[in-house]
């Protein structure tokens, strides 16, 4: 045997227990999660390499399947992603236990959760776990203080007045009265957030803005590639088509961002002590002011990704909820008659509604709630366990994922009665309070529940109140076979929203 060949011999026995060694674990650690999962109802057939990726390969078949086991199991499932097990809760027992249980969000293994956004997104709240995500949450806290939003109502209206005007626009050029209103309602939500966050002024509502068309392919591509098991190789895709118009769509809304930051350091540095104090502070100010405990701030990749996170969260969550909003105005005309009402009673013979004025919209808030239970913007989010926790009496080990689906939630007739009929009446001071607190969670629940929720509510309601004052809104009849939903990062319909709308006189 020659010594070249003893060394190869050597070298691959080398690397095999190398492999073996550093597989092993996590091996052993599947199979216990397999068969933990196992243990809560699920679907067969699962497919040893896809799992139940074929019976949920599209989106509206994805959210389909989830509530068709919900109504089957009524509490929790498992559902495998290649071969991946999750466990899925959708009753608020279960989902306090998961969500108490677990803080960090799933970003590793095969099956890669939020990593797959991270390119993108960054590691900024949303993300960031452990004691990174409590110093972000801290130093970010006084960005959403009343004394901070207050004066962005004034900026939620004239955005609204914008978006009044795209809607004109689209109805003259329209051969009906009917007009899809989820692209005009984005453009009005990014506007809001890029002036309310960043200060910055644009003029997209009337010429457009492609980082609005990049966030939606954005989460097509994501959608895209976790259905697809070779895709969640890294390897495979960074070097496909979709990976690299993934990538090219990252590097562009990070020039985005990082021309907003950049610009807003150096108009900082040549501005008096005093002007700085005495200016209003809008979020970027605080992410750029921001200081520890050790008076360190925060790096420039740190504030970007907050930037990234808060551009894509705050407008397109918004514009969802907004599109269901008119969706539901124009589906049920008495809740639209209610809405309008109170609307014109608070608003009097003001021409501008007041920061005061958004409590006084009572009806409208009931209104806003069973819009989001019925449609969430954010359908389901992810955890995973950092140690075992025990779920309807079975224990899940650690390095398991949750997936708390909202949607489900909010539809699962064990907690709500008649859950698909409309029923803003629900959400009154008397009958909610028979209710769970985990029962209705459209921003999450728990310590990372949405920290911008207050100024998403605010803005929703106020842009709703003057859209409602100057517009009635019909329902499309004719579309309504098209309204297909899809969990693609926000809850979206697959050939947009379509809704009659008619100024009013």
């Amino acid at each position: 045997m020659s010594v070249g060949y003893s060394i190869l011999v050597v070298a691959v026995t080398g690397f095999l227990a190398w492999a073996l060694f550093k597989l092993l674990p996590a091996l052993l650690s599947l199979k216990a999660r397999n068969k933990a999962m196992a243990k809560f109802p699920f679907r067969s057939p699962v497919h040893w390499l896809m799992g139940n990726i074929p019976q949920a390969r599209s989106a509206e078949g994805y959210l389909k399947f989830c509530t068709e086991m919900m109504l089957e199991h009524g509490r929790a499932f498992s559902m495998w992603f290649s071969t991946t097990p999750l466990l899925y809760l959708c009753h608020p027992d279960t989902i306090r236990e998961g969500i108490k249980n677990t803080e960090a969000k799933p970003r590793s293994g095969l099956l890669k959760g939020y990593a797959m956004v991270e390119p993108w997104i960054g590691e900024g709240l949303l993300l960031a776990s452990g004691e990174k995500w409590e110093r972000n949450r801290k130093l970010l806290t006084p960005a959403f203080h009343f004394d901070i939003l207050r004066p962005y109502i004034k900026v939620y209206q004239e955005a609204a007045e914008k978006c009044s005007n795209n809607f004109k626009k689209l109805i003259a050029k329209s051969d009906s009265d009917s007009v899809e209103v989820s692209e005009p309602l984005g453009l009005c939500t990014l506007d809001i957030m890029l002036t309310c966050a960043l200060s910055f002024q644009t003029d997209l509502q009337e010429n457009g803005h492609p980082y609005e068309k990049a966030v939606g392919r954005l989460m097509e591509l994501v959608r895209e590639r976790s259905v697809h098991p070779l895709y969640l190789v890294n390897f495979i895709w960074w070097r496909s088509k979709l990976g690299k118009e993934f990538q090219d769509l990252c590097d562009y809304t990070h020039q985005i961002s990082g021309n907003v930051i950049k610009a807003r350091q150096e108009s900082l540095k040549d501005l008096p002590e005093d002007a700085k104090k005495s200016r209003h502070l809008d979020f970027l100010d605080i992410l750029l002011t921001a200081r520890d405990e050790n008076g360190t701030g925060l790096t420039f990749k740190e504030i970007r990704d907050e930037v990234d996170t808060f551009l894509f969260e705050g407008h397109d969550t918004t514009k969802a909820a907004l599109s269901w909003c008119l969706y539901c105005l124009g589906k049920y005309p008495e809740e639209q008659r209610k809405v309008r009402e109170e609307v014109i009673r608070v608003f009097a013979d003001k021409q501008e509604l007041e920061w005061e004025d958004i409590q006084q919209l009572q009806y409208t808030s009931l209104f806003l709630k069973e819009v989001l239970r019925m449609y969430p913007s954010a359908p389901q989010i992810s955890r995973v366990t950092t140690r075992p926790v025990t779920i309807d009496g079975i224990e899940l080990p650690e390095g398991s994922t949750i997936e708390v689906h909202i949607y489900a939630l909010h539809h699962n007739p064990l907690i709500w009665k008649d859950p698909e009929t409309f029923k803003p009446a629900r959400f009154s001071l008397e009958n909610f309070a028979k209710h769970d607190p985990y029962s209705f969670i459209p921003f999450s629940a728990g310590p990372r529940n949405c920290i911008g929720q207050v100024f998403a509510l605010n803005e929703i309601k106020t842009v709703l109140a003057c859209l409602v004052k100057w517009f009635e809104f019909g329902f499309d009849e004719a579309h309504e076979d098209k309204v297909l939903l899809q969990p693609l990062g926000t809850l979206k319909s697959k050939h947009g929203i379509k809704v009659r709308v008619t100024p009013c006189k």
